[in-house]
């Protein structure tokens, strides 16, 4: 991995955490580095351990990314909630349905759309948090 492509690595980009390890070729010994690299650092090519140790990029081998996702399961819900409401609002069998249908929709009023998009968002993140 070039030094350009390593810097690039280690920038934080929004909702994730990057995690850049590396190999100290002198010693063999596996060090994770510190994704924030000041601007000077970054010209003279050096990198800092989570210790805060030193490291020119000579020194190091750089040679694994993880990746550590945030998920903001509010906003999520929020996004998800958000797009269903109009498929429910706009679904073609909704005028059909009474209130009291024996096929149990609620959403004839503005206010159980807005219910039912909310209920489908929290059912599909409960689903998504099983596979996590």
């Amino acid at each position: 991995m070039s030094p350009k492509e390593a810097r690039k690595s280690l920038q934080n980009t929004n909702n994730r955490t990057e995690t850049v390890k590396a190999r100290i070729k002198a010693t063999g010994e596996i060090i994770e580095l510190n994704e924030k690299v000041s601007f000077l650092d970054y010209a003279r090519g050096i990198y800092r351990d989570t210790d805060g140790n030193k490291y020119h990029y000579e020194e190091l081998e750089i040679f694994e990314r993880e990746y550590e996702k945030h998920i903001d399961w509010e906003q999520r819900r929020y996004e998800i909630a958000k797009a269903m409401l109009p498929v429910i609002y706009l679904d073609d069998g909704q005028a059909e349905r009474a209130d009291d249908s024996d096929l149990g929709f609620e959403y004839k009023s503005d206010q159980y759309c807005a219910k039912e998009a909310v209920d489908f968002a929290d059912a599909l993140i409960a689903e998504l948090k099983k596979r996590e």
